[in-house]
């Protein structure tokens, strides 16, 4: 697969939608069997390259499970039977088999409607599997909670030059929760330190009417 390819099915999903898949018959062209490559068995060849449209077709945003595959061959040199049909791998007369799978397609899987809503869904890699951000950013964040703590019971346990005895673990265990407990009151103040400028300023004179008790009383505000 080329990218040529793999930008031909992604424009056909984009375009008439993923369900175009359900109805379509793949048809693998150049059919006999000389073409497989030198070393690999046709079958092998065949179901590899299957394996290889029906994933680009995956990727596209199109379901591959229900198409099927026909081999096609049109050379002038194409074996025949005793009927004078042009026969492909296993005796198969590739017209009737590719007739009889368009056929059957035709009666047995619901027919093509075009929506294109589903189409441009489709389209959107965007779309495609969101509901596992969320999983993924906290196996993120648990992944690196858990190697900080690992890391930092390393430390307290030894260095390059060997193992801690058991009183020198006790000592660095606790100077870390120190640590720790010392960069949780700096985050607190920091986080409080940032929330004051929140509060709305007040005009000048509702600034001094709060700051003074004013009473009914006239002596106390008589020259």
């Amino acid at each position: 697969m080329d990218q040529v390819d793999k930008a031909v099915i992604s424009g056909i999903t984009r375009v008439m939608g993923p369900q175009i898949w359900s109805n379509t018959v793949l048809c693998l062209t150049r059919a006999s069997e000389s073409s497989a490559p030198p070393g690999v068995e046709f079958e092998d060849h065949v179901a590899l390259r299957e394996a290889q449209i029906k994933a680009a077709v995956d990727a596209a945003g199109g379901a591959s499970g229900d198409m099927s595959v026909a081999l096609v061959e049109t050379d002038s040199r194409c074996p025949v039977n005793a009927d004078g049909e042009k026969i492909v791998s296993g005796e198969v007369p590739w017209v009737a088999d590719l007739l009889e799978k368009v056929v059957d397609t035709a009666l047995n899987v619901a027919p093509y409607e075009y929506r294109p809503a589903a189409a441009k869904k489709a389209a959107d890699p965007n779309r495609r599997r969101k509901w596992l951000i969320p999983l993924i950013l906290a196996a993120q964040v648990a992944a690196k909670l858990l190697l900080d703590r690992v890391m930092d019971d390393d430390g307290c346990k030894g260095d390059a030059n060997g193992p801690f005895d058991a009183q020198t673990v006790a000592e660095r265990r606790q100077e870390l929760k120190q640590e720790r407990e010392r960069a949780a009151k700096r985050r607190e103040k920091e986080k409080q330190r940032d929330a004051k400028p929140v509060a709305a300023a007040m005009p000048a004179e509702e600034a001094f009417e709060e700051s003074v008790d004013f009473e009914d009383d006239d002596d106390e505000w008589a020259d």
